[in-house]
């Protein structure tokens, strides 16, 4: 069966039976199916502005805890999501069914998968962020920049303010605010150079990543502008599989914080665009190609529309609109 689902309701929590139906949206399209599993159940109330967004964007959640002993992706042999949001960087086992090899499996059918993780959390986001050749720094790893670091950061240097945007329009297309986003978390790298990793957000040049009680080190996973704050790879069956170092990046707190860039001034944060705008691609409400109307065809010369035969080493014209 499916786990609870959580439904924030006026005057606290309801938790009802999980039915999903597929029903149509205002915006008239299907409803997505996500499944967001987190850690503690108080995720749902301090993420609570990026779980709104997601329902705006016509998702369908299903908040589960980690443990849950009906958690799976498949329901009745069938994948019942289209999406997994996997916020629970602390969790190293799930409860039912679901692992990394379902997560795997699910990509492999072309679904998407959000990760977020945290320094300290040793869970099972990790290994599915290296399955899409996105490596995060060993535990206890963290983002530090001695000149970025935003005015409201404790002495660590580890709550960043960053610009570092990739350039990926597709992406990022509202653009987050001048601020730009406030992080706190583990940094990540692309070791295995795949050209199918995009780089969304990085840290500044004077960034690096490494455990707080260890000097910079040339052992470090990487340092500057390559320390991947959030990553992507889209797969070759455009499954996309989006990675972030920070749980945090997410949460009401960041979203409505004023950061100070650089320790002058307060802006907002552009936490909150930069989010909804990499949730759209992540979850692909946006950025993808499709074939409208039919596709028509003739060989080359002739006028004659979509012939019932034609002969090996006749060159073919195809026509269709894309969009």
């Amino acid at each position: 069966g499916m786990p609870n689902i959580c439904k924030r309701m006026w005057g606290g929590w309801v938790i009802v039976a999980a039915v999903l139906a597929s029903f149509t949206t205002a915006a008239g399209g299907a409803t997505v199916r996500t499944l967001v599993v987190v850690d503690e159940m108080s995720v749902p109330t301090t993420h609570s502005q990026f779980l709104a967004a997601l329902e705006a964007q016509g998702h369908s959640l299903t908040i589960a805890k980690a443990d849950d002993s009906e958690l799976g992706l498949l329901q009745l042999g069938e994948w019942g999501y289209d999406n997994l949001a996997l916020l629970a960087p602390s969790a190293q086992e799930f409860g039912g069914t679901l692992d990394a090899g379902e997560v795997k499996r699910f990509m492999d059918s072309g679904r998407n998968v959000l990760v977020a993780l945290a320094p300290e959390g040793a869970g099972m986001g990790r290994e599915v962020a290296q399955m899409c050749d996105i490596t995060a720094d060993g535990l206890g790893g963290t983002v530090q920049d001695h000149f970025g670091f935003d005015g409201e950061d404790d002495g660590s240097h580890t709550l960043i303010v960053s610009n570092g945007f990739g350039d990926t329009p597709t992406i990022l297309d509202k653009g987050a605010k001048a601020g730009g986003v406030l992080f706190r978390g583990v940094g990540m790298a692309n070791i295995m150079e795949n050209p199918l990793v995009i780089p969304i957000l990085t840290a500044s040049s004077s960034a690096y990543t490494s455990k707080l009680s260890e000097p910079l080190s040339d052992g470090a996973l990487a340092q500057g502008t390559r320390t991947l704050l959030v990553a992507a790879m889209q797969a070759k069956n455009n499954a996309r599989c989006t990675v972030s170092g920070s749980l945090e990046m997410f949460s009401d707190a960041f979203f409505n914080a004023q950061v100070s860039p650089g320790g002058e001034g307060k802006v907002p944060s552009g936490n909150r665009e930069f989010s909804e705008d990499l949730s759209e691609w992540a979850f692909g409400r946006k950025g993808v190609l499709r074939i409208s109307g039919e596709l028509s065809y003739r060989v080359a010369g002739s006028a004659e529309r979509n012939p019932a035969t034609l002969r090996i080493g006749e060159e073919v014209e195809a026509e269709a609109t894309v969009e």
